[in-house]
Formats: structure tokens, C-alpha cells, sequence
């Protein structure tokens, strides 16, 4: 996957790529600046919390990782150098 593709999500007002220590290395949209740094920071977290999302040694594998809110997601997803997060509105308009 590539940054790129993150704009084509539908419904999406901010992207972030994450190296897989948890640095940021694009914002876009919603997602730039304090507010963007602050999601990478507790989304990067919340992946180190699941135990085997993050270590390549363990058959397991994290796909998607989604976090809702009420008029909001983010969805998160990573390979073996990036985390690729997308927050998306989840109203209908």
C-alpha cells in the first residue's frame, strides 16, 4: 500500500503514515498538525497493546484495526515498515 491510496477511501477528512516505530511521515487533512500527532501517538499505542500485532515472528497478524465514534472512524492497518491510518466520517450525508 501507498499513501496515495489513503485519498481514495470514501469519506475520509484526514490520513496519517506511521513508520513502525510510531513517527509520523504524512498527515493529511483532519489529521495534520497537534490533533494528528496526538491520534498517532494513542492509535500507535493502542497497537502495541495487542500483543502480537506488531512482532512478524507470530503466525497471527493484525488486518484492520477499526476505532468508532459516534459521528467518526479511524481505520487503522499496517505492512512491515508503515501504519496506515484513514479517519473517516461516519454520517451519512
Amino acid at each position: 500500500m501507498d499513501a496515495g491510496a489513503l485519498r481514495t477511501v470514501g469519506g475520509q477528512t484526514g490520513t496519517l503514515v506511521l513508520d513502525i516505530q510510531g513517527q509520523v511521515l504524512s498527515a493529511t487533512g483532519e489529521l495534520r498538525g497537534t490533533s494528528g500527532e496526538i491520534a498517532a501517538e494513542t492509535i500507535y499505542s493502542m497497537l502495541q497493546d495487542s500483543s502480537s500485532v506488531l512482532d512478524a515472528s507470530q503466525k497471527e497478524e493484525l488486518q484492520r484495526m477499526t476505532i468508532t465514534f459516534p459521528t467518526y472512524d479511524y481505520v487503522v492497518t499496517l505492512d512491515a515498515e508503515q501504519v496506515y491510518v484513514v479517519k473517516r466520517s461516519s454520517v451519512q450525508e
